[in-house]
């Protein structure tokens, strides 16, 4: 029997099942995005909010893990530095969502490259189905997303809007999309 639109609902508003810790959930995407060699990957860094609106607590963020791109493919993948909002299995995306605006306004400080500061240019919550509709909208205009491992064939899409714009194969295969319009336009739509 297939699934109703209720129980579709929910399953993509929550995260993508085999995860049953947040840790084995960072392990394992900091140990894959180390194996691809696409990206110098970094675990726990904190970051410092560039602004923040009133009455907002004053704090700092961490985020699970950043991701910056080596020389050689920085030209294909013009992504920029990408930010990783870990969480396990089963749970709402709503605050990791809203995580990642936070991370999206701040600039981290990683140690081993001289306390350079980085600014990401796109957040992504992991394990996580690829969203629709408004909220795949609102998120892709953000340059937020989703990274989701592809039940059927093990590939890792890295997802913003209703595109795909990375995907890793479980061969080692690499395939670059086309860089995205999506999040380009200031102001009215």
């Amino acid at each position: 029997m297939s699934e109703s639109v209720h129980e579709l609902r929910v399953r993509v508003n929550q995260t993508q099942d085999g995860f049953p810790t947040e840790a084995e959930s960072q392990k394992w995407i900091a140990d894959f995005m180390r194996s691809t060699g696409v990206f110098c990957v970094y675990e726990q860094v904190v970051g410092y909010p560039i602004y923040r609106h009133h009455l907002q607590e004053q704090s700092n963020v961490r985020a699970d893990v950043l991701l910056i791109p080596k020389s050689n493919v920085e030209d294909k993948i013009r992504l920029g530095a990408i930010v990783i909002e870990v969480k396990k299995s089963g749970v709402a995306i709503g605050p990791a969502i809203s995580q990642l605006k936070d991370y999206l306004n701040s600039v981290f400080i990683v140690d081993s490259l001289c306390e350079v500061g980085i600014i990401p240019t796109y957040g992504f919550v992991f394990p996580c189905y690829g969203q629709n509709s408004a909220t795949a909208s609102w998120m892709s205009h953000q340059h937020m997303g989703t990274i989701q491992i592809i039940e059927h064939s093990g590939n890792v899409c890295f997802c913003s809007g209703e595109e795909r714009l990375l995907e890793f194969f479980p061969n080692g295969g690499i395939r670059f999309y086309r860089q995205s319009r999506n999040g380009r336009k200031t102001g009215s739509r």
